[in-house]
């Protein structure tokens, strides 16, 4: 996937986080933040609460578990704030 119009930043690339780190950039709390990019160079990331139930499944990703997530998909220069947030990134 190459980009996604945000209605603030515009034309930029994905990224897919959990439901709890879309919270953090409506409120601005900090939740933990694991990340990493996938092979197409998107960002993923969950917040400690979802690697817990993770941890919990045997690190595998379960329809429970995604089901509890609720991966959505926001912009990454959003995926940034929720990083300030979380004490980390520029």
């Amino acid at each position: 996937m190459g980009t996604v119009e945000c209605g603030t930043h515009g034309k930029v690339r994905p990224a897919f986080v959990c439901c709890h780190l879309v919270e953090t950039l409506r409120d601005r709390v900090a939740r933990g933040l694991l990340w990493s990019r996938d092979g197409d160079g998107n960002v993923n990331a969950y917040c400690d609460l979802c690697d817990q139930m993770l941890q919990q499944a045997g690190g595998e990703w379960t329809d429970e578990v995604e089901a509890q997530a609720k991966i959505t998909m926001i912009c990454e220069t959003c995926f940034r704030t929720v990083e300030r947030v979380n004490g980390s990134g520029s």
